[in-house]
């Protein structure tokens, strides 16, 4: 993610000045409890990238279904699911497509940084064309971006991987969780500005949502 140059939303989001860690570990608390109790009389080894996509989304239905769950992060998502009348879950969806959409530029190195095909050309000195850079496009492009990214850095932990291989994979799929949960608390606002971002296939939010995972 080196790419990304542009890091305005640090000075822009309260959140990222103050996170919400009660709320964090909580959810990492709860996720890890969910997975533990719905594998308890079965061992679970080496979870492929599948396996950890349904767990997850599994999870999310689960603790956003759950009002109970008096939790910061969750109760943002379900109050602009409510503004924008669809579900907790497809919050979720459509804050991972926006990021991915916003990231992949970066992850696939595209020389033209997300710029539209048809942008300005400048020649440089030694007479190749290259495109016009443009600060404003490129903090608008990859603002998603970096609240995704900051979301990785700030639910990160140093931890030594668990030895019961029930435990391990609890602890990585909690990890996932919590992290794209931080994720599209941090994002669901822009929704609002970009509600079309709602609409789109279920093969779209699988590929965000695996990229994400391996990105974290």
């Amino acid at each position: 993610m080196e790419s990304i140059c542009q890091f305005s939303p640090l000075w822009r989001r309260s959140e990222l000045v103050s996170k919400p860690q009660k709320a964090i570990e909580e959810l990492r608390l709860q996720s890890l409890k969910l997975f533990l109790n719905r594998h308890r009389s079965q061992e679970v080894r080496n979870l492929t990238l599948n396996e950890i996509l349904r767990e997850c989304h599994s999870m999310f239905q689960q603790l956003l279904s759950d009002a109970a769950h008096d939790n910061e992060i969750l109760q943002r998502i379900r109050d602009i699911s409510m503004v924008l009348r669809t579900s907790p879950i497809g919050i979720v969806e459509a804050t991972l497509r926006v990021w991915y959409a916003s990231s992949v530029p970066v992850f696939t190195r595209d020389p033209q940084d997300g710029l539209p095909l048809d942008s300005a050309m400048r020649d440089t000195r030694n007479g190749v064309s290259t495109l016009t850079w443009s600060r404003s496009y490129s903090t608008e492009q990859h603002e998603v971006g970096n609240l995704g990214l900051m979301a990785m850095l700030m639910t990160s932990e140093n931890w030594l991987p668990p030895k019961h291989p029930n435990l391990k994979a609890a602890s990585l799929v909690s990890s996932a969780v919590t992290t794209i949960l931080f994720a599209s608390y941090l994002i669901c606002p822009q929704l609002l500005r970009s509600p079309g971002s709602l609409s789109a296939t279920t093969g779209q939010t699988d590929e965000a949502l695996a990229l994400f995972i391996k990105a974290s």
